[in-house]
C-alpha cells in the first residue's frame, strides 16, 4: 500500500515537474519570437494551462501579444487579470505601464464634438490612475 502511495506521488510530481518545465520552454520561445516581431496568441495562451507558480506571466504575456497585434481592449482586460494574481513588486510596474499604454490606444479624439474629447481625457486619467495606483511607478 506504501509502495502505490509513493509511487502515485512520485508520477504526479514528475508530470507537474513536466508541466512547469514546458511552460518555461514555452514562454522562452514565446519571448524570442515576440523579440523578432512575432505575436502568436496561440502559443501564449497555451501558458494558461497549470500556471501555478507565476499565474500573472500567462495574462501579461498574453497581453503583450494582444497589444500588439492592436487588440487593445483585449490586451486591457489581460493586464487586468495579471495585477490581481501574486505579482512580485518589482514587476507590478511594467504590466501597470503596459496596461496605462493599451488604454491610451483606445482613445478616439473628434476635435469637433465635446463628447469626445471629455472621454478622451477620462481614459486618459484612467491611464495615469493605473500608473499612480499604490504608487507603484
Amino acid at each position: 500500500m506504501k509502495r502505490k502511495l509513493l509511487f502515485s506521488v512520485f508520477i504526479i510530481c514528475i508530470l507537474i515537474s513536466l508541466k512547469l518545465l514546458c511552460n518555461i520552454i514555452t514562454n522562452n520561445i514565446l519571448i524570442n519570437k515576440y523579440n523578432m516581431g512575432e505575436y502568436s496568441e496561440g502559443l501564449s495562451k497555451s501558458l494558461f494551462f497549470l500556471n501555478i507558480q507565476q499565474g500573472y506571466i500567462a495574462n501579461y504575456n498574453y497581453g503583450n501579444v494582444l497589444y500588439n497585434n492592436e487588440k487593445y481592449e483585449e490586451a486591457i482586460e489581460q493586464y487586468k487579470d495579471a495585477l490581481n494574481k501574486n505579482v512580485p513588486k518589482k514587476k507590478e510596474c511594467d504590466i501597470r505601464v503596459n496596461y496605462a499604454l493599451a488604454i491610451c490606444k483606445t482613445v478616439e479624439v473628434d476635435e469637433n464634438d465635446e463628447n469626445s474629447i471629455n472621454e478622451a481625457i477620462k481614459k486618459y486619467e484612467t491611464a495615469i490612475d493605473v500608473l499612480l495606483e499604490d504608487r507603484m511607478c
